[in-house]
């Protein structure tokens, strides 16, 4: 006798990390629930509408989200709580929540872990830990496992927004190093969060998710451009050379904004020891993937 498949919602799924996702549960009957019609499972637009949920699911991964802090209330928190108002009715046994370690806030800290302060001063990082709590709320009134992943900075195909912008200026050699920044981020891959996701359904908590590198941000520049198969010199520039440069040269002042340059120069870090430890997983080395020389990483299966 055939077993039967389990119902999986997953909100998000055409996006970078949902694909990902989609790979990562083979076994399960999958919807998606997107924002543009047209593309198979759920249409929904959750920034303003309520999904018209009709059937129970097994388990709901809610991965649709922004980084664009325009838009980081209207999706992040106000499209979680209408989707929670939709899946009331018929909640799911089990809740996978893709957060983000922004949660932390991006004014710098190192070997940052699930038990440290929370201190987001900016709208994703804010629209996120509120959606946790909203979340936690909802899953302890509907008897809900309630899942939290918060990853770094994710890398993987179909990367968009500032990611993708710093891709873009790294293949046109438009980017600029300023000296003396060794500032270290915390990274992972796409392939990795939805791998953690699949390890940890089912086991609540907040976990973060990051590859435990910590690799220097020019390693992160190095890795896209040969990502291309391109080996561009670098420009490096002193801090107050920038300044100036931005000024005489205005194509230069969105490459030389000195918000994104101060974000570049701030070293952050995560502990994912608890994730580690509780999925048994190693993690991939995210500069060597995104370089494309990690010989065991399953690029084409993406």
């Amino acid at each position: 006798m055939t077993a039967t498949r389990q119902k999986l919602l997953l909100t998000g799924s055409e996006g970078m990390l949902g694909r990902y996702l989609r790979k990562t549960f083979p076994d399960y009957d999958i919807t998606g629930l997107n924002r543009r019609p047209g593309i198979g499972g759920l249409s929904c637009d959750l920034s303003t509408d309520v999904p018209v949920i009709n059937l129970r699911y097994d388990l709901v991964i809610h991965a649709a989200g922004t980084t664009d802090p325009s838009l980081a209330m209207k999706l992040n928190l106000e499209g979680t709580r209408r989707l929670i108002k939709a899946l009331s009715p018929a909640p799911p046994s089990r809740f996978i929540f893709i957060s983000d370690a922004a949660v932390y806030g991006l004014s710098g800290a190192e070997d940052i872990s699930e038990e440290s302060n929370t201190w987001a001063t900016e709208k994703v990082g804010q629209s996120k830990y509120l959606a946790e709590q909203e979340l936690a709320k909802w899953a302890r009134e509907n008897d809900v496992k309630l899942t939290v992943l918060r990853p770094a900075w994710m890398f993987g195909a179909g990367i968009s927004g500032e990611t993708a912008r710093l891709f873009d200026d790294v293949l046109r050699g438009k980017y600029i190093h300023i000296r003396g920044n060794n500032a270290r981020r915390g990274i992972v891959t796409a392939y990795d969060v939805a791998r953690v996701a699949r390890a940890l359904d089912g086991h609540p908590g907040i976990f973060n998710v990051a590859d435990g590198r910590n690799r220097p941000f020019i390693d992160i520049v190095n890795a896209m451009s040969s990502n291309a198969g391109r080996h561009n010199r670098m420009t490096h520039l002193p801090a107050k050379w920038a300044s100036l440069a931005a000024r005489i040269f205005p194509s230069l002042r969105r490459v030389l904004d000195p918000d994104i340059l101060r974000q570049r120069a701030t070293s952050i870090t995560y502990n994912s020891d608890k994730a580690r430890m509780a999925t048994g997983l190693q993690f991939f080395d995210t500069v060597e993937v995104i370089a494309r020389r990690d010989k065991e990483f399953p690029y084409l299966d993406f």
